[in-house]
């Protein structure tokens, strides 16, 4: 992807739309009181009509309709590794946020590296 061409998704749903989500109210609380739907790891990137076509999904509809067919996608992504269809999707997002984090401090040792 070439970052003009991308929007910026949210994993679970920055909306007030939950309804597709099997999740408790405590899980839907706390995603919305820790602001875990803005967080790095709740947020990947898609082409514009993919997103507009997933919408509020639940993570198992948006992995089905896009996230899973885009072979590309689905090897940079791995989002299938996540949880983010158990109960407590916040794991999910907190997990896969530190594993992002972990790889662009990794990328940029090795560019200091070069340096």
């Amino acid at each position: 992807f070439m970052p003009e061409t991308c929007d910026i998704e949210h994993i679970f749903p920055q909306g007030s739309d939950y309804s597709e989500w099997k999740i408790s109210n405590k899980a839907k609380k706390e995603l919305i009181d820790n602001q875990q739907r803005y967080a790095l790891g709740n947020l990947t990137l898609l082409k514009p009509r993919d997103n507009g076509k997933i919408g509020c999904a639940s993570f198992d509809k948006k992995y089905t309709k896009v996230y899973g067919k885009d072979r590309n996608y689905k090897k940079n992504n791995q989002l299938n590794t996540y949880e983010f269809s158990s109960p407590n999707p916040q794991n999910a997002v907190t997990k896969r946020g530190r594993d992002i984090a972990g790889t662009i401090h990794e990328n940029l040792l090795l560019n200091l590296k070069r340096e």
